[in-house]
């Protein structure tokens, strides 16, 4: 599952870190491991962020939420049942 809250993050069991970008700019595997870990991880910019070594500026001003959600267990849940997985073993010629 893709996940970019912080707090979600550092609650994993274990963090797998693709990047340096994202899309074409990404793939390749920068971290793994731990959430202590990957904070420590040079080349991670999860881990800069989590770490609080890097940070996002935010709007001085924010939208109030109409009402509170659970995000945690309802964005984790949500995406696990929209999760599809494909596997190809061998060779495909389809991709």
């Amino acid at each position: 599952m893709v996940e970019h809250d912080e707090e979600t993050i550092r609650r994993a069991d274990y963090v797998i870190d693709l990047g340096p970008g994202a899309g074409r700019h990404g793939g390749a595997l920068v971290a793994s491991g731990t959430p202590d870990e990957i904070m420590k991880a040079p080349g991670s910019l999860t881990g800069a962020y989590i770490s609080g070594r890097a940070q996002i500026d935010m709007l001085p001003e924010r939208r109030q939420r109409k009402r509170q959600v659970n995000h945690d267990s309802w964005r984790a849940r949500k995406q696990l049942e929209e999760s599809r997985y494909s596997f190809s073993v061998g060779r495909d010629d389809r991709w």
